[in-house]
């Protein structure tokens, strides 16, 4: 199973926070500021594990982008978890719903859930 998780969020400093606390749990990080750039990064990295996606972003939105990745057969089944500071309602099918701001517990439960099966213990829970 992939280690790479991608990061879709237009706030700089929301998505170095993010790509930090990836990057010390030993994923491969791959991050963009908006959806087209993401469709572009995904032409070029692994299929991710996870994906955090930004609803609310300039140049393509998170929903456009979530449709875009929903009709590719080689991502469709990729788990995202959609990120919004906003009032929004989380969309049908996917993994996660995120308001801003949110603990790093949640995001170590995420890749848990997601990016560790096949890898033994996961290190963020007692199980």
């Amino acid at each position: 199973m992939s280690r790479t998780v991608l990061i879709l969020e237009d706030d700089a400093d929301i998505r170095a926070a993010l790509s930090a606390l990836l990057d010390d749990a030993g994923m491969t990080v791959a991050a963009a500021a908006h959806g087209l750039a993401g469709l572009e990064l995904l032409e070029r990295i692994d299929t991710p594990c996870l994906i955090f996606l930004d609803w609310l972003m300039p140049v393509m939105s998170g929903r456009e982008f979530l449709e875009c990745l929903r009709a590719s057969p080689r991502t469709c089944t990729v788990p995202v978890v959609v990120m919004t500071a906003g009032e929004s309602e989380p969309p049908p099918g996917i993994a996660a719903f995120l308001r801003k701001p949110f603990g790093i517990s949640q995001v170590h439960e995420l890749l848990a859930r997601y990016c560790d099966r096949g890898h033994g213990e996961s290190p963020w829970t007692d199980a």
